[in-house]
């Protein structure tokens, strides 16, 4: 059923907004243990019932009877329903939430190695879906594994890596792209795994410019065909990232480079520099010494292209300072006494307790 309509109908106020979970909450929960199942739900969204007067706006006509039904459950695609899942699965396993981690109707059980206590949430966990009526898919349900995919990366117990089913083909393209469309779609996968390719601004610069190109072959140079070709390299070779521990001192090193391509701005053709502002962040431990827990880039459009290096050196490290606030979940928060120590490369921006 096509519900664009209903959506467009339905008071933003009213509808449910209980966020999803980002991948990085998932990788910094999820870690710390090494055994992992994964549930899925079957048609979980039909498993709602839609409210009896609400259901004539959920109304349909088979084209061949001419007979007209009303869906009395929940069907796919109205826009709250990603929200309303989330927060009743949320709260099914509220007092599992050590051990439990759900992303809409995948629902991971993950724990220490000890398979006995694995087992024992596994089988709390599907006692009480079934107690809610909630059907599971078996063929798409896996059990005490050492790695899981979700959402589009591999978690594991070393870290969260890209899954490889999704880059699989990456050396099989053509990097030279045939259209404005082509390129679109491949900066869009590109980026969704930017955190794990450091300084990729600057691989991705020249095919920013020419993105929106009526015609793209007439505009494409060698210096395109490089870039896209160092792209596919770094994808397949992506890092694993590691999970912060914060016990320990956490690594910011920064640096900013003005990116070579301009923009037009506005009617006036005013130019306006893209400052690209690349960092990467490392945790020091004993186990895991220096290894890399995220890398990151931040746009800051200024109109001042002679903003100092410094400032711009600060503002990544500012930025940077939030990455570990405190989680939204009251259930989770818990006093956190970590540093974070800048490294970077001006004499001006040395702070106490930082190196340079």
């Amino acid at each position: 059923m096509d519900c664009r309509l209903v959506n467009s109908a339905l008071d933003p106020a009213k509808s449910d907004r209980f966020p999803l979970p980002l991948i990085s909450e998932l990788h910094r929960k999820m870690s710390k243990h090494s055994i992992y199942t994964i549930i899925d739900l079957s048609q979980c969204f039909h498993s709602f019932e839609i409210h009896y007067s609400s259901r004539k706006f959920l109304s349909f006509t088979d084209p061949t009877t001419g007979q007209q039904y009303m869906h009395s459950k929940a069907p796919m695609g109205l826009t709250p329903l990603s929200s309303f899942v989330q927060r009743q699965l949320t709260n099914l396993f509220a007092d599992l939430n050590d051990v439990t981690t759900n992303f809409i109707d995948d629902i991971a059980v993950h724990t220490e190695a000890d398979m006995a206590t694995h087992i024992k949430y596994v089988k709390i966990v599907i006692d009480r879906l079934t107690k809610a009526n909630l059907t599971i898919n078996v063929a798409k349900t896996h059990l005490a594994q050492k790695s899981i995919n979700i959402l589009g990366f591999c978690l594991s117990e070393k870290g969260l890596a890209v899954d490889q089913r999704k880059v699989s083909n990456i050396l099989d393209w053509n990097p030279v792209c045939q259209n404005s469309k082509e390129l679109a779609s491949r900066l869009g996968l590109i980026n969704f795994f930017r955190s794990h390719l450091p300084c990729l601004s600057q691989l991705t610069a020249p095919l920013d410019a020419i993105k929106i190109a009526p015609d793209i072959t007439k505009v494409w140079t060698e210096d395109h065909t490089i870039a896209m070709k160092k792209i596919q390299q770094l994808m397949v070779n992506a890092p694993v990232l590691s999970a912060p521990d914060m016990a320990h001192d956490i690594h910011l090193v920064t640096d900013s480079s003005a990116d070579s391509s301009f923009i037009e701005s506005d009617s006036n053709k005013k130019l306006k520099l893209s400052i690209e502002l690349e960092s990467k962040i490392a945790n020091t431990n004993a186990a895991k010494a220096n290894e890399p827990i995220i890398s990151s880039e931040k746009k800051e459009n200024d109109h001042n292209e002679n903003k100092a290096s410094t400032d711009q050196d600060l503002f990544i490290y500012a930025s940077h300072l939030d990455i570990y606030e405190q989680p939204k979940d009251e259930s989770e928060k818990k006093t956190l006494l970590f540093r974070i120590l800048p490294r970077l490369d001006h004499v001006a921006l040395k702070i106490h307790g930082g190196s340079c």
